[in-house]
């Protein structure tokens, strides 16, 4: 199966970083919200040189100056170490009586505050007054927390809680810019823009506007960061992880979820528990995951993006309320669209931190889906308009269009500081990054270093496909470079496609399942721990698994089917490392949809692999259909038009909780004996390797046997793909294992219940796991 290349043509070296006095830990009772770094100097810049800059205008043309050539070699290094600014206060510092804003823009002539009032929600109100922002006059190349040549700032009297801003700056004629598209074109007029603040945590609708906010005005009643021995929830190893990715709206939005109506599809409704499907009466939400067993929630993208209105409602701008969320507008700032208003700008944030302590409640943790490496639309971004030029790569290899610079200074810190006012204002517990591979290493082992010293099991992975950047080659992330980025996971793509097709009827990679199985880190992958697998055979890229092995299969019977994509999540399950799943994944859900009338997928689905004649295992690529859903904007294209049945296509539907109780609830006891036995996740692969922990029994035509043995129990597991049944005769013995007196402790095949004995003769049917327990 193809790696999956993600958010095509969506409109959407400085050395190793040393962290300086966070002081993270204790009780928070301020926003917090920037990280303090320092970079090594380039020691053959001349310090005494910014003596010489005695006025804005003369700052501005040197910064510009400077940009350039940093610009024309493509290496920022030098720029950042005369004009960064490191000190934690850019954005808005609020007190009760004055609140003073910052922002970072070296290449400007000027920069204006422009208030519009306390006007609420209203995203048009008139300007009511600007204030003229002052340039720092300091130029400290050696302590770059005081060097505020770069830095504008005002300080306005009295209680600014509520204020609506935004920036208007001024650039002279040859500001260098990429507006055009070109890297580092350069403007022949002088250019004045409007921005919000690239550090807001509050906007007004729409997000082009920022809002000062108080810090009592965004606590909920009953919400409480923790960190450390607090945090109950967070597992002390990401081998111990169960994740389940979930979709704010998708989980709720179904007529099935029996969540408060005001709440489906919101922040709110992710939080409510003991919802039950008035279909079914069968738990659903929440109160699902926790019955299911897993132990933490990773979110798709929530904070606000600009590829929906977040009023949530359809408009000629946004035709389709629907997207997962890769679309950056406002990292700081929750989506609207997922509160229960957008009229008062608060109610984002606190409704997100209720829904984040209700997760909590239920003894799970929250990974924050987080999408650093590139904007929704590079020339109308907060950074570009803020500082024209810095903020983005030369070249955009990701296909997004806009590569984030993740290495030049400002940019690793705003990510530094971004993650760092999520853990510690909203108790995230996770950050999946998305194509992390367009990050630097010093960036990403920057993040983990920080996250260390508030709580090392707070946990980082993400995707690590290489696509190719312009970094030099030892700064650059991908999964074959785990070893050089410790704490932080890699998506198994390895272990993906070598079990969907293992499942599929693949005898030949009865081998690599073995390998995936014991961590994927003995060639199957390059990783340096078992925790740095992140296995997973399904998530939002792509089809699901269930409808992956209809492609693959389209003739099965419904039975064989189904045990199949049972086999699939179970082996994942078992593997060691971190275990990621997809909200329905347990229960066969499928993205796709019967559109206007066309026939049912399984004739369209047929017609078209006889077409074109596809035999055996087919890439994913090659076994696309008509009704595909299009995984970046959740549309659905027959015939080349496009339906915007986004929600139709991705809403949960809870009524397959019952129509596969018998799946759901093996995989239910599966992730609850994993949870239980520490043998199932070490994270040192001398454990695993060493002959011991894991012993291989087979791996060959499609069988699969080892020996879990950790000293006290002795654990014997059977997979079965090898086209039929495995038959055992009564008191058997298996690869020198006597099976006498022993039982089934869990098998997919549900014809062997737990508790079944194996002193009579016993089948193992096909597509089927068998655990048992020996001593």
């Amino acid at each position: 199966m193809a790696i999956q290349y993600k958010k095509i043509n969506r409109h959407i070296k400085i050395a190793v970083v040393s962290l300086l006095s966070l002081g993270l830990l204790g009780t928070f009772s301020s926003i917090q919200t920037q990280v303090q770094i320092s970079t090594p100097l380039d020691r053959a810049f001349n310090p005494l040189h910014a003596k010489a800059a005695t006025s804005s205008s003369t700052y501005a043309s040197t910064a510009n100056a400077d940009l350039k050539i940093a610009t024309a070699s493509n290496k920022f290094d030098s720029f950042d170490a005369k004009w960064a600014y490191t000190a934690t206060d850019l954005g808005a510092t609020y007190a009760p009586t004055a609140t003073t804003l910052r922002v970072w823009a070296p290449t400007a002539t000027s920069v204006k505050v422009i208030s519009y009032g306390k006007s609420g929600n209203n995203a048009t109100a008139p300007q009511v007054t600007t204030y003229t922002m002052a340039r720092g006059t300091v130029a400290n190349t050696s302590d770059l927390t005081k060097n505020t040549i770069g830095v504008w700032s005002v300080t306005i009297p009295g209680d600014q809680n509520g204020l609506v801003y935004t920036y208007q700056l001024t650039f002279g004629n040859g500001t260098v810019s990429d507006y055009s598209g070109n890297y580092g074109t350069v403007s022949s007029t002088s250019t004045t823009m409007t921005t919000q603040d690239p550090y807001s945590i509050a906007t007004v609708s729409g997000g082009l506007r920022s809002v000062v906010v108080s810090p009592s005005s965004v606590t909920p009643s009953g919400f409480a960061v923790k960190q450390g021995e607090e945090a109950t929830w967070r597992q002390a190893s990401s081998t111990q992880a169960v994740i389940d990715e979930i979709h704010v709206k998708n989980f709720t939005n179904s007529s099935t979820s029996g969540v408060n109506p005001n709440y489906k599809g919101k922040f709110l409704g992710v939080g409510e528990t003991g919802t039950i499907n008035p279909n079914t009466g069968m738990l659903t939400g929440l109160s699902y995951e926790k019955e299911l067993g897993v132990n933490y929630l990773q979110i798709l993208p929530m904070y606000d993006f600009a590829s929906i209105s977040d009023t949530g409602l359809a408009t000629a701008a946004f035709p389709s309320v629907y997207n997962w969320g890769y679309d950056p507008l406002n990292y700081n700032v929750p989506e609207g669209a997922y509160a229960t208003s957008v009229t008062n700008p608060n109610t984002r944030l606190n409704e997100m931190k209720t829904m984040i302590q209700a997760i909590h409640n239920q003894g799970m943790g929250v990974i924050m889906d987080v999408v650093y490496n590139h904007v929704y639309d590079q020339s109308t971004s907060s950074f570009e308009r803020t500082q024209p030029g810095y903020y983005f790569r030369k070249s955009s290899t990701t296909g997004c269009g806009n590569d984030t610079a993740t290495n030049h200074l400002m940019f690793r810190q705003f990510i530094l500081n971004s993650i760092k006012y999520y853990t510690l204002n909203y108790g995230v517990d996770g950050f999946r990054f998305d194509i992390m591979a367009s990050f630097d290493k010093d960036t990403i082992n920057a993040v983990r270093s920080m996250l260390n010293t508030i709580d090392p099991h707070i946990l980082t992975y993400g995707e690590g496909w290489y696509m190719g950047t312009d970094l030099p080659y030892d700064q650059q992330v991908d999964v074959s470079k785990a070893v050089h980025t410790p704490g932080v996971g890699y998506f198994n793509n390895g272990e993906r496609d070598t079990i969907q097709n293992f499942v599929a009827g693949d005898k030949n990679s009865s081998g690599l399942i073995l390998s995936a199985i014991r961590g994927s880190g003995d060639g199957l992958m390059q990783y340096g721990t078992p925790a740095q697998a992140v296995n997973y055979v399904e998530c939002h890229d792509g089809q699901t698994i269930s409808d992956l092995e209809w492609l693959y299969n389209p003739y099965d019977l419904q039975e064989t089917h189904v045990a199949r994509s049972e086999l699939a999540s179970a082996i994942n399950i078992l593997a060691e490392g971190t275990t990621v799943m997809q909200n329905g994944q347990e229960f066969n859900m499928s993205r796709y949809v019967n559109v206007s009338g066309n026939p049912a997928l399984s004739t369209i689905q047929q017609a078209k692999i006889e077409s074109n004649n596809y035999t055996g295992l087919k890439s994913m690529a090659d076994a696309q259909i008509e009704l595909a859903r299009n995984p970046y904007n959740g549309v659905v294209t027959l015939n080349n038009t496009k339906y915007f049945v986004g929600d139709e296509s991705s809403n949960t539907n809870w009524d397959l909780a019952s129509t596969y109780a018998e799946q759901v609830d093996f995989l239910k006891q599966l992730i609850q004996f994993k949870n239980d036995n520490p043998s199932f996740w070490p994270d040192d692969y001398s454990q695993i390797y060493n002959g011991t922990l894991i012993q291989p029994l087979r791996y060959d035509s499609g069988v699969v046997a080892y020996i879990m043995d950790n000293g006290v129990n002795k654990y014997l597991v059977i997979i079965n793909a090898s086209g039929g049944s495995l038959n055992f005769t009564a008191n058997d013995t298996y690869y020198g294992n006597n099976l006498a007196g022993k039982s089934i402790m869990l098998s997919s095949d549900h014809s062997l219940a737990s508790g079944t004995s194996l002193s009579n003769a016993w089948n193992l049917a096909n597509y089927s796991l068998a655990l048992i327990q020996l001593q």
